[in-house]
């Protein structure tokens, strides 16, 4: 309708522009001066005609747009919107504020609404209030279902171990505790109650101990150990395992053997250990399949946990050759420690390992088993192993050299770099005193730096 009323326009503001014709056509044309007169009086005579039509176009035009006026939108989105807000706050106003406000509030209110920027302001305001209202009410009904879960769980705790600590130590028969807690049926109380048999379990000994597992059985409290080692958090998984191991041994192994080759190297560092405990066989069987890193920690946990309970150990050969570079380190660092020297013929080829840290402790393997058969093949790495290695072979040449070995000593001395000068001086002073004479002479006729690392050698305080 707009496009209309403007169309119009353009038309009256072209007839006021352009003037028009005569309908009158002369049908002699007059000579001279009468000519002239004739045509000037035909055109104020075609004017006032051109006059009269645009007065009464312009009569039309406003007659149309009066008539039509009240089906012509006067608002945009944006007034209308901008009344709805303004009525709203008036009638807040009205509500809220008493009499004595209410004219300063509504004036208030005109003036914001006709300056759009302050409008916008207003609106922005609103939205962060709202926002902040919104952010308040959350926080305040998360805290107080957390104070109220955190109450629940002080109130069950001091159920529980009330009720324990009359079973433990008191005469409260089994059949009355297990009434008394079977009655807990949510999630949240058992989850408790098995963190409480946990602990119980860790701090006591003997016959109490005992009878914690004997309710932890009864009330099929693994179920719930069994559930959180499936669990999507690490801390729970982890949680379930050292359960199970500890408190259900019996049925234990076969559930955690599927993890000790997990993706998660927490969950498999744990499950491993868990599984060396549970062996009683220790037959090690996990490492057969092993292909995830074999952590230093888990290793330690494992000699220290079989060298505690002095634990029967296999021949750990049989994973000395293993695709797993940790299974291999730790097979040959166990035949260390439990003086596996029968085992020298699978250890000795390791010489030729590509890696430097096996390399290294097949060297200290050879040295604290006596391997003399080994002595001969680690002197002929010498020139091609790294510093630290270069180290583990003079180490073994001076708890197993003697006099055949002074030549490679020799050779030794004669470079330039003093730490392997001052291992090479020890092994012959250890060799007895053959090495001793031999160190003397040499220090004074082509070495006499020499007897700085010979005083060295002999302070008892190295």
């Amino acid at each position: 309708m707009q496009k209309k009323i403007i169309i119009c326009f353009l038309f009256l503001m072209l007839a006021g522009t352009f003037p028009g014709f005569s309908q009158e056509t002369a049908l002699t044309e007059p000579a001279g001066s009468e000519k002239a007169n004739l045509s000037e009086r035909k055109l104020s005579k075609s004017d006032s005609l051109n006059a009269q039509k645009t007065e009464a176009f312009k009569d039309r035009v406003a007659e149309y747009v009066s008539a039509r006026a009240d089906k012509i939108p006067h608002h945009t989105f944006w007034d209308r919107t901008t009344q709805f807000f303004h009525d709203v706050l008036y009638r807040a106003s009205e509500t809220l504020f008493p009499a004595s406000w209410k004219g300063f509030i509504q004036s208030v209110i005109d003036i914001i609404f006709e300056i759009p920027l302050l409008i916008i302001l207003l609106l922005l305001s609103c939205t962060f209030i709202i926002n902040v209202t919104i952010v308040t009410i959350i926080i305040v009904i998360v805290s107080y279902f957390k104070r109220a879960r955190e109450a629940y769980k002080e109130t069950l705790n001091t159920r529980f171990e009330d009720i324990l600590t009359k079973y433990l130590f008191y005469d409260v028969s089994l059949d009355d505790v297990l009434i008394e807690l079977r009655q807990v049926k949510t999630n949240l109380g058992r989850d408790l109650l098995l963190d409480i048999f946990f602990n119980y379990h860790r701090n006591l000994s003997g016959e109490y101990r005992d009878r914690i597992l004997e309710l932890y059985n009864r009330m099929e409290l693994f179920k719930i150990s069994e559930k959180r080692t499936r669990s999507m958090h690490t801390y729970k998984r982890v949680k379930g395992i050292r359960e199970l191991a500890n408190m259900y041994p019996s049925g234990a192994k076969n559930l955690i053997l599927k993890y000790v080759t997990d993706k998660n190297s927490t969950v498999r560092s744990e499950a491993q250990i868990a599984y060396a405990h549970l062996d009683e066989d220790t037959s090690f069987s996990f490492l057969d399949n092993l292909d995830q890193k074999l952590s230093t920690w888990v290793q330690l946990n494992i000699l220290n946990y079989v060298k505690l309970h002095e634990r029967n150990v296999p021949s750990f050969h049989k994973w000395i050759d293993s695709p797993n570079k940790d299974v291999q380190d730790f097979s040959i660092r166990m035949m260390n420690y439990f003086q596996q020297n029968e085992n020298a013929e699978y250890l000795i080829p390791k010489l030729d390992h590509p890696d430097e840290q096996t390399r290294s402790y097949v060297y200290q393997t050879i040295r604290h088993l006596s391997l003399f058969e080994g002595k001969e093949p680690a002197k002929a790495k010498y020139e091609d192993e790294s510093m630290a290695n270069k180290v583990e072979i003079l180490k073994v040449v001076r708890d197993l050299g003697d006099e055949q070995d002074f030549s490679f000593l020799i050779g030794v001395l004669k470079g330039e770099i003093v730490p392997l000068k001052v291992y090479a001086c020890e092994a012959f002073y250890r060799m007895g005193d053959s090495g001793k004479a031999f160190l003397k002479d040499y220090s004074e006729t082509e070495d006499f730096d020499l007897k700085r690392f010979i005083e060295h050698i002999k302070d008892q305080r190295n």
